[in-house]
């Protein structure tokens, strides 16, 4: 088996509201796409959600580029079986460029577990023995739209929520006061 074509599709993901947090707001997420398709009809894809500069390694620019210029090449005609041997080659390309890597990897992953006929969770090596814990998100916004969003999550199940802090100390405070004291201390907060 042999990967024959390589696809990067950039995409903006519409958020179901601005999320602003201290470096920016935003209304959408941009992603990028990875295709990998093999001499055998099978697809391995994967997606990575950079977000601003400043705050990811890799900007989304940088990524698609780094990707396509590098690591095109080296996906091209290799057997995506060998997945170490594409990382070790790689690395041995470019130094650093962990996202664009992680892009290329899960791509991989992706594909030879369709291959095998499988979930990737399982072809990685199976269920977790304890259960991974979401978090939920909320940015920075009024303390009514802090409060509504935070049920949500605990409605949701969520059981720790990261709250996105403005400059105002105080506003802050008194918004994860008016949390807890509308739903207690049964979840975790970052």
């Amino acid at each position: 088996m042999k990967i024959t074509s390589t696809e990067i599709i950039p995409y903006d993901i519409p958020l179901i509201k601005t999320f602003k947090n201290s470096l920016s707001s935003k209304s959408t997420q941009k992603s990028l796409v990875l295709v990998l398709t093999t001499d055998e009809g099978f697809t391995g894809m994967s997606s990575i959600e950079p977000d601003s500069p400043n705050y990811s390694e890799e900007t989304w620019y940088e990524i698609k580029e780094i990707t396509t210029r590098e690591f095109f090449p080296i996906l091209l005609s290799e057997d995506p079986q060998n997945i170490e041997q594409i990382n070790t080659r790689m690395n041995d390309k470019i130094y650093g460029h962990f996202m664009s890597k992680s892009l290329v990897e899960t791509a991989l992953f992706d594909l030879n577990a369709k291959k095998n006929q499988t979930q990737v969770y399982k072809f990685i090596g199976g269920d977790s023995l304890r259960p991974i814990p979401l978090i939920g998100w909320i940015g920075i916004s009024e303390a009514d739209q802090i409060v509504s969003e935070t049920k949500h999550f605990l409605d949701e199940g969520f059981e720790c929520i990261k709250y996105k802090i403005s400059n105002n100390v105080e506003d802050t405070i008194e918004n994860i006061r008016s949390v807890r004291k509308q739903f207690g201390y049964e979840f975790e907060i970052r």
